[in-house]
């Protein structure tokens, strides 16, 4: 064999070995699409020939970007920090290092060290412990609102606040008797609910507010879930069924501020007083509460729970008047639902 002929033959089979890029045309133009066309219009474009490939195709395709879609969604964000005292701790101890840097700073106070963090707590919650007056040191419990102030101001400002509001939900947690349980229930799944947040929004008198509305009459004490169980696993019949309240989308953002919220005495509720830098109304020394807001009450076990001001007692038919403090966390409230249920009993919810 000549030396020409080995080259053409090399030449042939580098020709025939040699991998060329498959020469089709793009599913755009196949499908008679423009050239920049989407993922959305492919799709369509298939759904519409009606072939068994292509409808394969489409629902392969749409089974992947929900897979894809799902996986890119953000978790929803876990607001039970809220309910803990180092997450309070750390905001109040900021919050003061930066008021003690301020040049309005006393000259008494610079140049000195920095008390620990429950010292400075303790002493700054001296004279805000809520009583009831006349005791040295103690200054007298805040000025409750009425369920007037709930109907016509309080009420209509919040629900506008939490219109079409997004975010993380905050979880409450309360344990009780059976009893209370149903009535919460079934009031909850009753057009009364509604009927009370548009009665509110449309700005209707509180005169009548009584005559055509219930409220949610919701125990004293609500908190986290470690707080509730507790409770639940003592076994007693008054703590048979436990509830989780979830509040509605961004409503955390308003619920720990001066206008919806009362402060206990001490350095556990302090911290809160120092993190958000607002002048709180006093709650009772005891139990924290102050009819028309939310109040914190300091816990041996857990941090703090919320406290609720109850409404008037039971009248002889057994029923209760909704107070203004449950009022207002009623339209905190997006959903109640059974978290555990050991009263043998199926609840509304549950059948």
């Amino acid at each position: 064999m000549h030396a020409h002929d080995k080259t053409k033959q090399t030449e042939a089979d580098v020709a025939r070995l040699t991998v060329r890029p498959p020469t089709t045309t793009p599913l755009q133009a196949m499908l008679g699409l423009p050239a920049g066309a989407g993922n959305t219009a492919i799709v369509q474009r298939l759904r519409a020939t009606g072939h068994p490939h292509a409808v394969q195709r489409v629902e392969t395709t749409e089974a992947a970007e929900a897979a894809e879609t799902a996986e890119a969604a953000p978790e929803a964000e876990d607001l039970q920090y809220l309910l803990t005292q180092q997450h309070w701790d750390g905001l109040a101890a900021a919050k003061m290092a930066e008021n003690a840097a301020q040049p309005s700073a006393s000259k008494a106070g610079k140049g000195k060290a920095a008390k620990p963090l429950k010292a400075a707590l303790l002493d700054a919650s001296k004279g805000k412990k809520g009583g009831k007056g006349g005791k040295a040191g103690m200054s007298t419990t805040g000025t409750p609102r009425q369920i007037s102030d709930i109907i016509e101001r309080v009420g209509p400002a919040l629900l506008d606040q939490l219109k079409d509001k997004q975010g993380g939900q905050l979880f409450l947690y309360r344990a009780m008797s059976l009893e209370e349980a149903q009535s919460l229930l079934t009031y909850w799944g009753s057009p009364d609910r509604a009927a009370v947040e548009e009665y509110l929004t449309a700005r209707e008198p509180a005169s009548q507010f009584k005559r055509r509305n219930k409220g949610l009459t919701v125990g004293k004490h609500l908190g986290d879930l470690g707080q509730a169980d507790q409770y639940y696993n003592s076994q007693s019949a008054g703590y048979a069924v436990m509830l989780k309240f979830a509040l509605k989308p961004g409503a955390h953002e308003y619920l720990f501020t001066p206008e919806y919220m009362a402060l206990q005495g001490g350095k556990k509720a302090e911290a809160i007083r120092q993190a958000q830098g607002g002048e709180f109304q006093n709650g009772t020394n005891n139990e924290g509460v102050l009819q028309g807001y939310i109040g914190v009450k300091a816990e041996s076990n857990e941090p703090f729970s919320l406290s609720i001001a109850q409404g008037a007692p039971p009248n002889k038919r057994g029923e209760r008047e909704v107070g203004a403090s449950q009022l207002l966390f009623q339209l905190f409230v997006d959903t109640i639902t059974v978290e555990k249920n050991r009263s043998g009993t199926l609840l509304p919810t549950e059948v």
